[in-house]
Parts: structure tokens; C-alpha cells; sequence
């Protein structure tokens, strides 16, 4: 259990570190309030999430993958040459700032490393996202050697600080294996991030993950949280507030150590149950954090774009279905592609007086979550949140 005090530190730290406007944020708020989001578009993306293989040496129990087994395959993924070209055609035709690199399990490109000297050559910031099982010493060499110790890193996913824990979750015989490929990476001077997702086989050992992470020379650690894809899974997730106490004793641990703490969770998580809402009431009480909304509640300005491994385009990961897809390479040109979004679904301002969630006490702090997530449960962008519990 978990006591108010508790509540409000998790609260104010989830505020603080989501940038959340508070009053020292007021010209910061000013300078973006002047800019008519309707008639501003962006003629690139700036950063780019770019799925580059299907297939995984893994077989986690909470991959979204896991109700599919046919996801796993690559048969449908770019080939190397086309995978090449696509990099090239961004470096010259986008003026990207940042890319995360994903899969499946991005080592298992033979590629891979190909690719990411094409992406550099335009010294876009990467990210490089695995699960740390295949990196040896030679690997490691060669990350260092590409990726830029000042504005990359590599996010290792680990879910358990010990092999009891982890290997129940992604298989017998590697959480040494995924150790190992973190301690030769933080060797070679490459910057890394580690992020857990709370599930209900690690969620009391999520604090002992954080300092086993610090203790590495991990440079942010995350908790994330679980979104059962398939029936099969919902004995893995966990309710926010049995999450509650983890993330307490993570942020006490992390303003005496090194390893920055993010959590990734939405506002309406802290407000999932009756005893959450009414914590999260008093605590509102008292607190001086207001936002003052817009009609635009859009969850961004159309900078953003994700590809998939068979070389499709969405705005977001999250709009990933039939209506978000803006076009696929090579089939259509960049150029086209960047055209398309503009009459997308996903495009169009989710506006609040148009939003189900308007009347909702909450909704100033929360402003009705992922529009992806919105559609894909009720198929209106308008709609809450699929995963808002306090919404149905």
C-alpha cells in the first residue's frame, strides 16, 4: 500500500520530469501560444522511429508479437539495398534531428551496422534499441566507433536484476547475456539507457533493478507500462497503484545516485481507481500546476514520423493500422509520402470541445491521451483513451 504523502511525490515528480507548464514555464508557454498551430506546418520531419527488422532472437512473454507468431517473421522486411536506399533518401530529402533505431531485435541485421554509418553521415542523433543478448566485444567495438558518445545511446531492455526474475519473463539462460552486452557497451564509452516494463513477475523488484542499473554506469533507467495485447497475457499486468510503491522507492534511490529516472505512464493512470482518484484530489487541492487549454489537442505538431519494417509510414507507431499508413517506400517517394499526411486521420486536430473527455475534471492535466489509442478502441480520435479505466 501506498500513503498520500507517497502519491504526491510520485505525482510531482511525473509532473516535473513530463515538462509538465508550471509557472516557471510561462514564457516558454507565451512563445508556443503565439504560433497558430493550424497554419503551421513543419516541411520535414525532425525525428524518425524506424522499425528495421521483424524478426527476434527472443521470445518475451509481454511482446505484442507473442499472440502472432507469424510477426516474428522477416519475410516482408527491406531487403539491404532498399534499407540503404530508404537511409540515404532521408538524409537527403528530410532534415531529421533525431531516429530511433528498432525491431524485433535490431543485431539480427546484418546490416545493421551499414545502416547506421549511412544515418551518421548526417550526424543525426541515434538511438539504437536491443535487447543486449547478441552484443560481444566486437560489437561493441563497432557501435563505439559510429555512434557518438555526446548525442547517442543505446536503450537495452532488462526486466529483472536477477536471472530468477528476467529469465522467467524472456527465456532460460540470459539475463548473463544481456549483463554482459550492457557492461561491454558502458566499456566502449557508449552511452546507455536501460528501460523495465512493470509487470506482475518484477514489480516489487523494480527498485533493486534501478540500483543494479546505477551500479552499471546506466545513464536513465525507465519503468514502462504493460498493455496486454492478447488474453493470455493479462495475468502479466499489473494495476498502477501496486506500481505506486516501486516507482516511490525508485525516485528516493535516484536523487542520491547518477542514473536519471523517467516513468512512462499517462495522467490517467495516477487516477485508474477509486483510491488513486481520491489521492489525486486532494493532492490537486493543493497544488498550483494549471493548464490553461488550447482547442488544439493534438499530441504533437507533425515533426514526427515512424516506419515500419516492410517500409511503411505513419505519423506515430500508435496510429500503425489500415487508416494511418501515409504511403510506403519505394512504392511512393518521400516526398509524397510527407504530401499524404495532411489528409490522414491522425492529422486533423483532435479538438477539445469535440472530445468525449471535455467535462472531465482531469482532463486539463490529462487532455485525452493517445488519439491512436483513442481510435483503435472506439475508431474516433475525439474519443478517450482506450486505456483510460476512468473513461468507461
Amino acid at each position: 500500500m501506498y500513503t498520500q504523502s507517497e502519491y504526491d511525490k510520485v505525482l510531482d515528480y511525473y509532473f516535473e520530469n513530463k515538462k509538465f507548464p508550471t509557472p516557471n514555464r510561462r514564457f516558454f508557454e507565451a512563445v508556443t501560444g503565439s504560433i497558430d498551430q493550424k497554419d503551421f506546418l513543419f516541411s520535414t520531419p525532425w525525428t524518425v522511429s524506424w522499425q528495421v527488422v521483424s524478426q527476434c532472437n527472443l521470445r518475451c512473454r509481454h511482446c505484442f508479437f507473442e499472440g502472432n507468431k507469424d510477426l516474428y517473421k522477416s519475410d516482408f522486411d527491406l531487403d539491404s539495398n532498399t534499407l540503404l536506399q530508404l537511409a540515404n533518401e532521408l538524409n537527403n530529402k528530410f532534415s531529421v534531428v533525431s531516429l530511433s533505431i528498432t525491431g524485433g531485435e535490431t543485431m539480427l541485421r546484418k546490416d545493421i551496422f551499414e545502416l547506421l554509418k549511412t544515418l551518421k553521415r548526417n550526424n543525426v542523433a541515434i538511438s539504437l534499441q536491443t535487447n543486449g543478448t547478441l552484443i560481444d566485444k566486437n560489437k561493441a567495438q563497432l557501435l563505439s566507433d559510429i555512434l557518438n558518445v555526446d548525442t547517442d545511446f543505446v536503450q537495452v531492455s532488462l526486466d529483472g536484476s536477477k536471472p530468477e526474475i528476467y529469465d522467467k519473463i524472456r527465456g532460460e539462460k540470459t539475463f548473463d547475456k544481456a549483463l554482459n552486452g550492457i557492461n561491454l557497451l558502458i566499456e566502449k564509452g557508449i552511452k546507455v539507457n536501460v528501460n523495465a516494463t512493470a509487470l506482475s513477475l518484477n514489480v516489487s523488484d523494480l527498485p533493486d533493478l534501478y540500483t543494479l542499473c546505477n551500479n552499471l554506469g546506466v545513464k536513465k533507467f525507465s519503468v514502462s507500462r504493460f498493455v496486454p495485447c492478447y488474453k493470455e497475457q493479462e495475468y502479466l499486468a499489473c494495476e498502477f497503484s501496486s506500481v505506486l510503491p516501486s516507482i516511490s522507492a525508485i525516485i528516493d534511490k535516484s536523487l542520491i545516485s547518477k542514473t536519471f529516472f523517467e516513468m512512462n505512464y499517462r495522467f490517467y493512470d495516477f487516477v485508474s481507481d477509486e483510491t488513486l482518484r481520491a489521492y489525486a484530489d486532494e493532492y490537486l487541492k493543493k497544488t498550483d500546476k494549471k493548464r490553461t487549454l488550447c482547442n488544439d489537442i493534438s499530441c504533437h505538431r507533425h515533426n514526427t514520423i515512424y516506419i515500419n519494417a516492410k517500409g511503411e509510414f505513419y505519423l506515430c507507431f500508435a496510429c500503425e493500422n489500415e487508416k494511418g499508413c501515409l504511403g510506403t517506400f519505394p512504392k511512393d517517394s518521400l516526398e509524397q509520402i510527407w504530401e499524404n499526411r495532411k489528409h490522414n486521420i491522425f492529422f486533423k486536430p483532435r479538438e477539445a470541445k469535440a472530445s468525449e473527455c471535455k467535462k472531465c475534471k482531469y482532463f486539463p492535466f490529462c487532455t485525452g491521451g493517445c488519439m491512436g489509442s483513442a481510435f483503435g478502441t472506439y475508431g474516433n480520435v475525439n474519443a478517450p483513451d482506450g486505456l483510460c479505466v476512468y473513461a468507461k
